[in-house]
């Protein structure tokens, strides 16, 4: 079993994930994405799009995501993530403190959050799951809220 913060320390470590959405315009067709993640200690995810994507699209109309970060040969840690998002614009208040979390966190997006397009998006969990699957059985952590 992992502690929450060896999960949180987890996903900070890594530099991206995969984010699904569903299709706003074919009927809910699930659709993946890379993303640069940056967690919060309460799991939220904050990560930056253009407002043209079509994740931006997606999440908009449907605000549900799912969330995949790690695994590799080397790495036999995974984490899977549901969660509610929501796009944050130029403009709203909370957009210019998120903006210089994210680029603190994760300086290489310095060249892209700016861009006149960009959108934040903030995820707020709603379950996890961390499994280590090197061990049989496979090792898992749920944590819901």
């Amino acid at each position: 079993m992992e502690t929450k913060e060896r999960i949180f320390e987890y996903l900070n470590s890594h530099h991206t994930a995969v984010v699904a959405t569903l299709s706003s315009q074919f009927s809910n067709q699930p659709m993946a994405a890379t993303i640069v993640p940056k967690f919060r200690d309460d799991f939220t995810c904050l990560f930056s799009t253009s407002i043209l994507s079509r994740k931006y699209a997606n999440l908009t109309a449907n605000p549900r995501v799912a969330l995949v970060v790690g695994f590799d040969h080397d790495d036999p840690l995974t984490m899977q993530y549901e969660g509610l998002a929501r796009g944050i614009e130029k403009g709203q208040p909370e957009y210019l403190s998120m903006l210089q979390e994210l680029e603190e966190f994760r300086p290489e997006l310095g060249r892209y959050i700016h861009l006149p397009q960009t959108a934040l998006v903030e995820a707020k969990p709603v379950w996890i799951r961390f499994s280590k699957t090197d061990v049989y059985p496979a090792q898992t952590t749920e944590i819901k809220f």
